[in-house]
């Protein structure tokens, strides 16, 4: 959307031998999420993180969500535009740590934020026959769904910013590079 995030946020990226590391620390006055199924694919459930991963000139594609909750779900598309959830691989797998500044589901009270930190197994996207090296280029979409009482209707925002609300626009992601 053509707007400012009503509440803003940060992620950082970075990796290791073993695992990709996303960190998203988000202001949310009203904390809210009401599913608490691991690798559940219902959506506007609440407040929750997307991230999107494409190895740069490929067709496929992992998103993967995350929520206060603890709780993700990872969903691989061998290519864009695939919309069979049968057959895009659900995997588990991925580690998360959510930290609450404040109380979840509970609309009376106003809440500062939340943190989130999130390891994804290397090991996970290797499987795909990719892999996180240096000198290896990727594309990568960072997505926040914010939603809470004190808002008109969800706030979507991402890193890169979109011209559409459409997070499976791989063309308009971010360059990642792994160096040493």
């Amino acid at each position: 959307e053509d707007a400012v995030p009503f509440e803003r946020g940060y992620f950082k990226v970075k990796y290791d031998d073993r695992f990709l590391y996303i960190l998203a620390s988000l202001k949310d006055s009203d904390i809210v999420q009401t599913s608490r199924a691991d690798q559940s694919l219902s959506l506007n459930t609440g407040d929750m993180v997307k991230i999107f991963l494409a190895p740069e000139g490929k067709r496929s594609y992992w998103e993967i969500r995350a929520t206060p909750w603890n709780r993700t779900t990872t969903l691989f598309y061998p290519w864009k535009g695939h919309s069979s959830t049968e057959q895009q691989k659900l995997e588990a797998g991925v580690l998360i740590g959510a930290m609450i500044h404040g109380t979840i589901n509970s609309g009376g009270d106003v809440d500062s934020g939340w943190d989130l930190e999130m390891a994804i197994p290397r090991e996970l996207i290797e499987k795909a026959g990719e892999t996180f090296e240096p000198g290896k280029e990727w594309k990568i979409l960072l997505c926040r769904s914010n939603c809470g009482s004190n808002l008109p209707s969800p706030q979507i925002s991402s890193t890169p910013r979109l011209p559409l609300q459409d997070h499976h626009l791989l063309e308009y992601y971010s360059k990642l590079k792994f160096k040493p």
